[in-house]
């Protein structure tokens, strides 16, 4: 049997996989429930919702704590579901539960492999700065970026593994910007970043050989998972 996964894509978590190993799974803010929320997602229902492995693949339900409908939403996709009604999930859906400061799950369909677990690539993934190009197993990997887009690349490198906070973003990319306040979450700085992102993940995959292993971390920055 193939195995299918939830993705923590926010919260405490980000990134690590939880793997649908049962038939019907519940999913909410109390200790008795299958898969357990962070207890700050407070806008996540004590029984939020449902899983279930059905002949036609998982499906998620929103059934509430009185089995009436959580009261705050569940969601796929940003798409409110009815309360009770069955959902099919796709490969690479996102579900979020409660509000839009909720949580947030990607979810992994069964035959694929989670893109969180990039491991072979550990140890064997490198940048050198100094020659500003990029290693795999030693040899440079055919791959044009542009300067920013390399400092960028290089400002993850430096705490791959971890999570690049914006504000470490904007400092290692405008340093000589004596008027950006680093703790800024301006929304053009949060645009600019996140068109380089999807420039360098674009990138990276096709030189990767479609291996994604620049994660965003939603509302908090971005890294590298080796």
């Amino acid at each position: 049997m193939t195995r299918s996964f939830l993705e923590h894509t926010n919260g405490d978590h980000v990134g690590k996989l939880i793997e649908l190993d049962h038939n019907e799974l519940i999913v909410g803010r109390i200790a008795d429930c299958d898969i357990v929320t962070e207890s700050k997602f407070s806008s996540v229902s004590q029984r939020h919702a449902l899983l279930q492995r059905t002949t036609k693949g998982w499906t998620i339900t929103d059934i509430g704590t009185q089995g009436k409908g959580s009261s705050y939403g569940t969601y796929v996709n940003d798409i409110r579901l009815e309360p009770n009604t069955r959902s099919i999930l796709r490969s690479g859906d996102e579900i979020r539960l409660g509000t839009k400061l909720g949580k947030y799950f990607k979810f992994h369909g069964e035959g694929t492999v989670p893109v969180s677990q990039p491991l072979n690539l550990k140890g064997r993934f490198i940048i050198d700065a100094d020659k500003r190009c990029i290693l795999v197993d030693g040899r440079a990997i055919q791959i044009s970026l542009t300067p920013q887009e390399f400092e960028f690349l290089s400002v993850l490198w430096e705490k791959s593994g971890s999570i690049c906070l914006f504000r470490e973003i904007y400092a290692g990319l405008w340093p000589e910007d004596k008027t950006l306040e680093i703790s800024s979450g301006d929304a053009d700085l949060r645009v600019r970043v996140n068109t380089l992102s999807y420039g360098v993940r674009r990138k990276l995959k096709f030189a990767l050989d479609g291996i994604d292993i620049l994660e965003s971390c939603r509302g908090v920055g971005y890294r590298l998972r080796l």
